[in-house]
């Protein structure tokens, strides 16, 4: 999305978000070398088959936080903390998170109604390895180059994963499961998060504390690619509140015919 507001014929703001095909603006930005890209290192599930119903299926799919295990606590492993979020699948879903097919899917289908299961979202340390770039020969419908997203695990993402995994079967354990699975990896979903990082140097980031380019004056960065890192929680309050002030800068730049 890429919004252009107009004070009047010399001053032009544009203001891009999610999804915005921004044409060369996004290969400047795809080609920085200090792009980031961070995710709530999310994806590891645990199901559990409960000695009673459940009937998940019924409620909201994400209906509960366990927040104990958010803090910073160096004698777990790893740095930072995670959320633990209680969720529901379709029988679909279930059967492709365990593996598709089998005895011991089949078990888990039949007793849909007796299903509990969760997953986190937690901390996940940026590097610069992971990173938006442009394919030097692939192009899109509109001649554009196609993006390429490289990501990998960090390895405090992978501790904190395992650690999460064996408090989920802790938790179902306490509660009388009669039996658990955990699958790492399963694509859940993820909020991405850095590519146009603040920073208070240009050498260190793409937009300053406002969320304005450094190199481009008038163009304004406003979702989660703002991010110069993740946190355990999702980030969409945060990005609201950040959008929130920047309109106002904006609104107050503009008004002083500053940009």
């Amino acid at each position: 999305m890429a919004r252009r507001y107009e004070l009047d014929d010399e001053s032009v703001v544009v203001v891009i978000g999610s999804g915005a095909g921004g044409g060369t603006v996004a290969s400047e930005l795809a080609q920085k070398g200090v792009d980031v890209v961070c995710l709530e290192a999310g994806g590891r599930l645990t199901l559990a088959i409960m000695p009673g119903p459940v009937d998940f299926h019924r409620g909201t799919r994400q209906s509960g936080l366990i927040l104990d295990e958010q803090r910073h606590d160096d004698s777990r492993g790893f740095a930072g903390g995670y959320i633990v979020e209680t969720g529901a699948d379709q029988p679909y879903g279930i059967a492709a998170i365990l593996g598709g097919w089998g005895e011991d899917v089949a078990d888990f289908l039949e007793h849909y109604r007796n299903l509990a299961g969760c997953w986190i979202t937690g901390e996940d340390p940026p590097e610069a390895h992971n990173r938006i770039t442009l394919h030097p020969t692939e192009r899109d419908a509109h001649g554009l180059p196609v993006p390429v997203l490289e990501y990998r695990d960090h390895a405090n993402s992978v501790a904190m994963k395992e650690h999460a995994r064996r408090q989920g079967e802790r938790i179902y354990e306490s509660l009388g499961a009669r039996r658990i699975a955990s699958r790492p990896n399963v694509g859940h979903g993820c909020h991405n998060m850095g590519v146009a990082r603040m920073s208070e140097r240009p050498a260190d980031g793409v937009t300053n504390r406002w969320g304005r380019l450094h190199e481009m004056p008038n163009l304004f960065v406003s979702d989660g690619s703002l991010f110069p890192s993740s946190a355990a929680p999702n980030p969409t309050l945060t990005i609201v509140a950040l959008a929130i002030r920047q309109a106002e800068h904006i609104a107050d730049t503009m008004a002083r015919r500053e940009i």
